[in-house]
């Protein structure tokens, strides 16, 4: 049975760490999260074990918060208060299921209040009263995230009656904000806060009962968004207390809000644009009755939106769509016959004779990608971006792996060091590589402060593909490197140690 090696030319990247940083693994070092985070320097990492953690985190310095799995990695906050509270600036979060926040409107899965550039990604919010509020925050980013189930999916919440500090230029992207009770992303009516300059793209917003509600926001940018199917407007935007317009609405589909009877609405007398000025594109409207006449996909007549004098004179005829495609190869050839598809959505294809895959007309958000096929191992990618109108690259190299067996010949047409399998591990992984012509050969182990610590191969080898294990059961959970050195070749790849 041939083995098989896979690399992803879009893996997710892990959280850059700085050389003198500290891994901190939860349980392994720590019985809990918060234990963790309390033993942490400045730029620190956690790394959190699958598990259910019944737990309310308090996270006072930039560090990153890693968990082993989105599904399966759980922080529970019991029905009380937030299930994470973030007041530094600089905080990575990824990889969690947060979950039971406490029901009161200050309430959240996670809140990120009054600071700046932290970032949120590849986490599932539920049963929270908000998935995740921003408080007189900016600069932050939320991503490929999912948020079902909660009250309100995002809340950009007002500071008053405390400091008077906007919500400013954060971005919210990519992420799934679908079936939560009231608001799906929720600009909070305010005593004196701005929610400024924000920008809101490529989600799927879907089967709320409001979309988006904004309120006191201005010169933010909606675009690229699938707005579907929530029982009342898609978007509801309201200019109140001076504040609230010359925000911009553009290559969005809004698809059967309201049951088709009212998509948006826009009162309050501030200038708003629901068409790109400067591209002469608006957004597409599922209820839209107007012709084009001249073929150029943009309606002849504008679409008026409720409560005002707001229209959006260019109209899209047909709904953008998103497209993930790529490239399946074994490094030199393409393979044939891979089954590839998108979770959830019945979108799917098989690769050519020159291994590209398509799959066109995908939503907004982002999505689960499997590949399969019947000589290699099952694979599925977590969280591949998809915005409208766009296209996102996805290739996968699926490496056949002979190892030394004395029944191949195959030789290798070049030398190559292959990412490490599996990755994440937990003790036990193996290194590939391949060899055009026969070398001296190395490879060595290094930790993040860049210190040797296992030398795996120093020999010389014949040309062909080779592979080493690392039995890591000694070491600590972290970023680890390995190095091939053969001959003139030098290169080096990063690996995950998950206990």
């Amino acid at each position: 049975m041939k083995r098989i090696l896979i690399i992803l030319s879009t893996a997710m990247e892990l959280a850059w760490v700085p050389a003198s940083a500290d891994i901190i693994n939860v349980p392994g070092d720590y019985p809990t999260i918060q234990q963790g985070i309390d033993a942490c320097g400045i730029y620190d990492t956690v790394m959190v074990a699958d598990g259910v953690y019944h737990e309310n985190l308090d996270i006072s310095l930039p560090i990153s918060l890693i968990g082993r799995s989105r599904d399966n990695t759980i922080i529970d906050g019991s029905g009380s208060g937030d299930v994470v509270f973030i007041d530094a600036g600089g905080v990575h979060v990824t990889n969690f299921a947060i979950r039971n926040s406490g029901s009161g409107e200050e309430d959240a899965g996670i809140e990120i209040s009054f600071v700046d550039s932290c970032s949120v990604e590849l986490c599932r919010f539920e049963e929270n009263y908000s998935g995740l509020c921003l408080y007189g925050s900016r600069f932050n980013e939320i991503s490929r995230s999912i948020f079902m189930s909660n009250e309100n999916g995002i809340h950009f919440r007002e500071s008053y009656p405390g400091p008077i500090i906007d919500n400013l230029a954060n971005t919210i992207r990519n992420n799934i904000i679908e079936n939560n009770h009231s608001y799906g992303v929720y600009f909070a009516h305010t005593g004196g806060t701005y929610h400024h300059g924000n920008l809101i793209t490529g989600n799927r917003i879907a089967f709320n009962v409001i979309g988006v509600s904004s309120i006191v926001s201005q010169e933010n940018d909606f675009a690229y968004n699938e707005i579907s199917g929530n029982s009342g407007y898609g978007i509801s935007h309201a200019m109140c207390m001076g504040g609230g317009d010359l925000n911009r609405f553009h290559h969005n589909n809004f698809l059967s809000n309201n049951n088709n009877s009212i998509q948006a609405g826009d009162v309050g007398g501030g200038i708003d644009y629901w068409y790109l000025i400067d591209g002469g594109h608006g957004n597409h409207w599922s209820d839209y009755s107007g012709s084009d006449q001249n073929g150029d996909g943009v309606g002849d007549s504008p679409y008026y939106i409720d409560g005002g004098e707001s229209q959006d004179i260019y109209p899209l005829m047909a709904p953008l769509v998103s497209i993930i495609e790529g490239y399946v190869s074994d490094g030199l050839e393409p393979i044939e016959g891979v089954h590839v598809s998108a979770a959830d959505t019945g979108i799917d294809d098989y690769t050519d004779s020159g291994g590209a895959f398509s799959l066109p007309g995908l939503g907004a958000g982002m999505f689960d990608i499997s590949f399969s096929h019947p000589q290699y191992e099952d694979l599925v990618l977590i969280g591949v971006p998809a915005t409208l109108d766009q296209s996102s690259e996805l290739n996968v190299v699926m490496d056949v792996m002979v190892g030394t067996d004395k029944g191949d010949n195959s030789i290798p047409a070049k030398i190559a060091l292959f990412q490490n399998y599996p990755n994440p591990f937990n003790a036990l992984t193996t290194i590939e590589y391949s060899l055009p012509n026969s070398s001296p050969v190395t490879i060595d182990i290094f930790d993040l402060l860049g210190r040797k610590i296992v030398t795996l191969k120093s020999e010389n080898q014949d040309a062909g593909y080779h592979r080493a294990t690392w039995n890591a059961d000694e070491f600590s959970s972290g970023i680890y490197m390995y190095r091939l050195t053969a001959g003139d070749y030098t290169e080096s790849k990063r690996m995950l140690l998950l206990k």
